[in-house]
């Protein structure tokens, strides 16, 4: 009897929770968590101001609801294989939590090395491997070569054009924003107050 009341509790819960609803399909090998599928309120408004797939002009109507964190830098290690990029709001001395993203390149397709949040030199937030350990051949689309001799790029000058961080008027929500024109998806991990990590967001571009 018990077992046949977890069974309806679950079925119940799977039709209110988008996580676990039928609408999350696979498609080019990741689990499709749809903004279509985000609950109406703060997160998906603030969302819908940078992602492709809230298309139609109310959806986009609140453009201003986030502010775009500026890129600083950009490193590519040639010796190790590790491309990386730093998004700061003001320079990496601030208190304000800078956005650091990096990614191993080889022969084969490019994998996650780590995305993290850090402050005065130490993580405040660091992505466990699962929220993008399944997204496929994440890569970097930068206009202008690193330093040959630092490898680092001159500050403000790269162009990251498929990667963007974005955060709250009052920094509640930052978002982390990539998207993959080659594998046809976009994918916005959310963080809260520079500390939690809470969801993401993937949806198949049209």
């Amino acid at each position: 009897m018990r077992r046949i009341f977890v069974m309806v509790l679950m079925s119940f819960l799977s039709t209110m929770n988008p996580a676990m609803s039928q609408e999350h399909k696979q498609i080019t090998g990741i689990a499709i968590e749809s903004f279509v599928s985000l609950p109406s309120g703060r997160m998906k408004n603030e969302i819908s101001c940078f992602v492709q797939k809230a298309a139609t002009k109310q959806e986009r109507a609140n453009k201003t609801l986030v502010k775009k964190v500026p890129l600083g830098v950009f490193h590519d290690d040639t010796i190790n294989k590790i491309q990386s990029v730093v998004f700061e709001e003001r320079s990496i001395f601030s208190s304000m939590p800078t956005v650091s993203i990096a990614i191993g390149y080889g022969e084969g397709k490019n994998v996650f090395t780590g995305i993290t949040g850090l402050a005065h030199g130490k993580i405040r937030y660091g992505l466990d491997k699962k929220p993008f350990d399944d997204i496929p051949n994440p890569y970097f689309s930068i206009d202008n070569k690193p330093n040959r001799i630092t490898g680092w790029s001159k500050r403000s000058k790269p162009v990251v054009g498929n990667w963007k961080v974005y955060r709250s008027k009052d920094n509640y929500y930052t978002y982390i924003y990539f998207r993959n024109e080659k594998e046809g998806y976009e994918v916005t991990w959310v963080i809260k107050t520079f500390r939690e990590y809470i969801t993401r967001v993937i949806d198949k571009l049209e």
